[in-house]
């Protein structure tokens, strides 16, 4: 029991991280490319790593993460978020969230830097702090829209940090559209 709590509250964490973060991560990267593609994803909460495998084809996204034997999965597309668990062929159905209102760069307490480096685009949203200037998101993409990495703050139990995403292991292939629909013998209920 209390390793299936174990991992319900790390894909819970991961789970909260990716929804708040993965509709701004396609978005961000669209502008260079939508490609199909595959990659291993790492994402760093308060010291501890989940990884996952992720299946990316324009607006649609598939993660699997594995952990005590079990394997949790994630559809996401334009009309929310299906999340699984095929050992107890269980799952939730969640709308997409509210897309957050867009960083001004006309908000004097903001400031936006691109940067480019060969293929690797880097956008730095900052906000003032007192009188210093303080990265507050950090967006890594490809030239051909492939997401490297996104770090934001986060806070977990009351506590303050940086959620960092990182993809690796890419692949660009196409993702074929099976991937991105529910076993018929998985339960979903909405939310």
């Amino acid at each position: 029991m209390m390793a299936k709590k174990a991992f319900a509250r790390v894909w819970l964490c991961a789970g909260i991280a990716v929804l708040c973060q993965s509709a701004a991560d396609a978005q961000e990267c669209r502008e260079f490319g939508t490609p199909s593609y595959q990659a291993t994803r790492e994402i760093e909460m308060m010291g501890k790593t989940v990884t996952s495998k992720v299946y990316i084809a324009g607006d649609r996204e598939r993660e699997e993460v594995e952990q005590s034997g079990r394997t949790m999965i994630r559809i996401r597309d334009p009309q929310g978020t299906v999340a699984f668990d095929e050992t107890s062929k269980s799952g939730v159905r969640m709308p997409a969230p509210s897309v957050p209102k867009q960083v001004s760069e006309k908000d004097p307490n903001v400031r936006v830097q691109k940067d480019r480096k060969g293929d690797v685009h880097t956008t730095t949203i900052q906000r003032k702090q007192g009188e210093a200037w303080v990265d507050f998101i950090t967006v890594v993409c490809r030239t051909d829209g492939v997401l490297l990495e996104r770090s934001f703050p986060a806070i977990i139990d009351g506590k303050p940090g940086r959620s960092v995403t990182r993809h690796t292991d890419i692949k660009i292939e196409p993702v074929g559209p099976e991937l991105f629909q529910v076993p018929s013998h998985v339960n979903i209920k909405s939310r």
